[in-house]
């Protein structure tokens, strides 16, 4: 690796055996310039490269092997097989039990998975089945 501080590009070099050199790559951070269309100042809470970011996917017909999924859920979800739905924090799963806690109850709580439809993380990544 290699940083040059007046140019600001970093340099990463890959050699394999016999220091036979395979690739190298040379990075720089693109100006603030570069990366919008409008005219500073470049304010409020919207990321302001989404729409060149949709832009690109647009024009390039970029499609993403699954659909997105935002989450939006502030505690893992477990679905049980009578039909309640709880709001946990997630310990645990293995291939008897899940472990997790109630927000309201510190104590740490098993349920056997025969018991158990679901289980999904807050950020939207089904664990269970």
């Amino acid at each position: 690796y290699a940083y040059d501080i007046m140019t600001k590009i970093q340099q990463i070099w890959e050699y394999g055996r016999g220091n036979k050199l395979i690739s190298h790559v040379a990075l720089s951070q693109a100006l603030a310039e570069e990366l919008y269309k409008e005219p500073p100042p470049h304010t409020g809470n919207i990321l302001d490269e989404v729409d060149i970011i949709l832009e690109e996917l647009r024009t390039q017909r970029i499609v993403a092997p699954l659909p997105a999924l935002i989450p939006q859920m502030e505690q893992d979800r477990l679905i049980l097989k009578n039909g309640d739905v709880l709001m946990v924090e997630l310990i645990g799963i293995n291939e008897e039990e899940v472990r997790f806690r109630l927000k309201e109850d510190p104590d740490l709580l098993r349920i056997p998975l025969n018991k158990v439809v679901s289980v999904t993380t807050r950020f939207g990544q089904v664990v269970f089945p």
